[in-house]
């Protein structure tokens, strides 16, 4: 399971910025060519200080990559994008609130870490408590995350999981398999 270490985990203060300029259009789910289009008129940013927790791969997973690195740190990218979706479907159980009180971030490469690495935020100015709640049961939270995804029955991922309503990348670049192999080398806080 799980192995626990600080150095790739923590509580952080955050500033969350959202900014908008157009949307995609889609014909369908499985379409990779969406149509970008422009707002006609600007839209304000919108932008929160609020609290964070962050998770990414062990220290060992950096040392032991193979020649194919950037291919590796993409695939484990989109299972710890489903792992992003998971975890935050699961925190009403733990934290008593709703699934919109929450966002996440995965970014790809991030340049402290080096690695695949994801922040659950909290969705109002300053915090509420819920995800300094959520950091000090966030071993335990994934170690369920990861039940969910191995003991669930479909097969590519599906909505009461991995596709979140809220999800800023049209619940694209999601791998249930990468996920259920995402989440074996994290190290988290105990």
């Amino acid at each position: 399971m799980l192995t626990h270490n600080s150095n790739d985990c923590g509580l952080v203060d955050l500033t969350v910025r959202n900014e908008y300029d157009g949307y995609l259009g889609y014909d369908s789910p499985s379409d990779d060519n969406p149509v970008e289009t422009e707002f006609e008129q600007e839209v304000p940013e919108h932008e929160i200080e609020t609290t964070g927790t962050h998770f990414s791969l062990s220290p060992a997973v950096r040392v032991d990559l193979p020649e194919s690195r950037k291919a590796l740190m993409e695939e484990l990218g989109v299972g710890l994008h489903a792992v992003e979706h998971a975890l935050i479907s699961l925190l009403p159980r733990e934290v008593l609130c709703d699934r919109g009180d929450v966002g996440g971030l995965l970014i790809s490469h991030h340049p402290e870490t080096e690695l695949p690495t994801v922040f659950v935020y909290g969705g109002y100015p300053g915090g509420v408590g819920l995800v300094a709640t959520a950091y000090e049961a966030l071993g335990r939270l994934l170690d369920r995350t990861d039940d969910l995804i191995d003991k669930c029955g479909c097969r590519e991922g599906c909505p009461s999981y991995i596709h979140s309503p809220q999800c800023g990348n049209a619940n694209r670049y999601l791998d249930k398999s990468a996920g259920e192999c995402g989440l074996k080398p994290l190290h988290v806080a105990a």
